[in-house]
Order: structure tokens, then sequence, then C-alpha cells
């Protein structure tokens, strides 16, 4: 099995094209689920006040209206040329180097229907949101500013002085499942679905050049007065060419249920023999350790960590607490295996974390596995 990657440091920019339900919302869904697993930072354009918009409700940086929409461009522009001035005044920076080496977090924005939004600006505003856009393509990789546009029709008059060419993963519906989904739209039945969660549970490999994804997809399904919650699992076919631009060759397809294993992993017990002095000690190191560790660079790390076993983060959570730490002796070591709960800032839930390390003492304690 193998996973599919897109390596937005070395293909940055994305372009996702395909007709009216051919799958480009759940794609942009899946990419933003993906990225919510990391420390970027997202900012969501949906003009037409549809399914991304819905994730307004549970996180911040969402726009459907067009000024709102306007104004995030110009401050994710604006955002990039800050960034790549600071970038130049760190004490760490060094030429050829981007802004993960510096341990900043990536930006992307998420345009979708992005055709349909410059259609109803006027021609000055056009102008001036192509002129943010391309200037965004062409100097963000450094910085990590990225943009992710989907649109049904990638026409060269919307992508202006050749800016199209510069993203470099591109993903698009063959001509012949646009047609397969073209009337899969009915407007005979009152209907609205809000898409409530995307969860990919496996990638893999199927062919040379081929992967199968399994993915399930949570929906609220409103028709008149009536409300209901519906999950549905699917399986596409991405292909996936020598420059890394990917197809989509097979039609969402219904797809089995996935089946709950009945595996229940052993529960770890604390070793008796490491001392209530030695617990105290650690926990009071682990605490003070992921206090800081969201905001540390890798610099800072280093104090803490050993050979960079764990990488910054840069993510806006706040410490909440331990949960259940084990101790367990390892000749001189001290394994632990605990639960950290953070709260997301962004997204403004709980979020745990669960670890398995290895610590070591000298004059201080380390994370040396």
């Amino acid at each position: 099995m193998k996973n599919l990657v897109w390596k937005y440091d070395s293909l940055p920019h994305a372009l996702i094209c395909g007709g009216t339900g051919g799958g480009k919302t759940y794609f942009l869904l899946t990419i933003i689920e993906a990225l919510l697993r990391t420390n970027a930072d997202l900012y969501i354009l949906d003009p037409k006040n549809a399914d991304l918009a819905d994730l307004g409700t549970v996180m911040d940086n969402v726009y459907h209206t067009k000024d709102d929409m306007i104004d995030c461009v110009n401050t994710f522009y604006e955002g990039m040329v800050a960034r790549s001035e600071e970038m130049k005044l760190h004490p760490n920076y060094r030429t050829g180097e981007n802004y993960a080496y510096l341990g900043l977090a990536p930006q992307f924005l998420i345009f979708d229907e992005y055709v349909a939004f410059l259609e109803i600006l006027t021609t000055k505003e056009s102008t001036a949101l192509l002129s943010q856009l391309k200037k965004i393509v062409m100097l963000g990789r450094q910085a990590g500013y990225f943009l992710i546009v989907a649109c049904q029709r990638p026409d060269a008059k919307y992508f202006g002085d050749g800016i199209r060419d510069n993203f470099n993963f591109r993903v698009g519906l063959t001509k012949e499942l646009q047609d397969l989904n073209a009337d899969t739209i009915r407007t005979d039945i009152p209907t609205s679905v809000t898409v409530t969660n995307v969860l990919v549970w496996n990638v893999e490999q199927s062919g040379m050049d081929d992967f199968t994804v399994a993915y399930e997809v949570d929906q609220q399904v409103k028709e008149g007065e009536q409300t209901q919650a519906v999950t549905e699992k699917y399986t596409v076919t991405v292909h996936v060419d020598k420059d890394g631009a990917m197809v989509i060759t097979q039609n969402p397809t219904l797809a089995p249920a996935v089946q709950k294993s009945k595996y229940e992993p052993k529960v770890q017990e604390a070793d008796v023999s490491v001392s209530s002095d030695t617990v105290k000690d650690a926990t009071a190191f682990l605490e003070t350790f992921f206090k800081l560790y969201p905001t540390t660079t890798e610099k800072e790390l280093a104090y803490y960590v050993k050979d960079g076993v764990l990488a910054p983060v840069s993510g806006d959570y706040v410490f909440s607490e331990l949960v259940n730490p084990v101790f367990t002796k390892d000749g001189d070591n001290l394994k632990v295996s605990v639960s950290v709960k953070y709260l997301d800032n962004k997204s403004k839930m709980t979020q745990i974390s669960q670890y398995e390390l290895v610590l070591h003492k000298d004059d201080n304690w380390k994370i040396i596995e």
C-alpha cells in the first residue's frame, strides 16, 4: 500500500478542474481535511455560499461575500510580503532555505468556483484581483504561501499573464466523467445538502500510475422541513502522471461500509519500580515541554529533544493537561506513554495527541526517542 502525497513545497499551487457534479468540492474537502491535520493555516473562499462556506461554523477565515473575499485575497498577499521581509531578518535565515527551515507554518488560500467569482467582478476589481493572485503564485513558494483554485474550465482569460502554467499540481475529471455527471444534479427534487465531514480511510496503489481512494462523506440532507444525517462510502480512482499531475478516472462509486475492528490495544501498566519522585519530576518536565511545544522553533526544541526526534509544529494550540502518563523503566532511560490535551484556537476544538517517548536525564530531562 502507498499513500498519495502532494509535496507542495516542490509542486506549489493546485488547480482543480471539472464540470458541475464532477467531485471538485469533495476533492477540496479531502484536501482541507488533510491540511487540518498539519500546522497549516487555511483561508477559504466560496462565492456560491455552498458546502465550503458551511465550514465557517467550525473554522475561522471562511468567506463567501464579494467584499470579504477581495479583502481576504489582499490580506493573504500582504501576509506573504510581510513574511518574506521577516524571513530575511530571522537569526536562522540562510540563502536558499524556505519558510519550513525557519519553522514557519504554510499558508493556503483555497478558492472554490474561481471563474464564477471573476464573472461577478467589475473590470477594475477583476484586474486588481488577478494582479494579487499572480504575485502570490509567482512569489509565494519561498514564503510558504500557496494557492488552491477550483473551477469548471481553466480558460486562459481567467489566468492572466500565463500564471496558469505556474500551478504545478493539477487535478481534473476526464471528459468522459464530466459527460457522465452532467445530469446528476436534480432540479425536480427540492433538496439541499451540506457536507459535514470527509474521512479518507485508505489510499492503495491499483496500477502502475493509478491509486484507489476509499473515503466516507457525512452529509445533512434537507428536503422541505425534514433534515436527516446521511453517511455514504465511496471509492474513486486517481491517475498520477510523471509530472505529479492528477486526474480522477473513475466516478465516486458506492462502496461497502467500513467494518469496525474488534481489536482492543493492550492497556499499558505503570512500572512500580519507578519511584514517585521520578514520576513527579518527569511529569513536570513533560508539562513544561508540551506547554512550549506548539510555538518552539527548531533551535529552541534542541534543548528538550535529541537529534530532531520531534519536529516543530508551529500551531496555535493551548496546552490543557497530560492524560494518564504511564512510566516504565528502560535501562537508564524512562519510557512514557502519554496523551496530551490541547485547545486548537483555529477550530476551537479539543485536540488530543498520543505519544510514546523515551526520556533520559543527565543534568536535565531530554526526549531521546
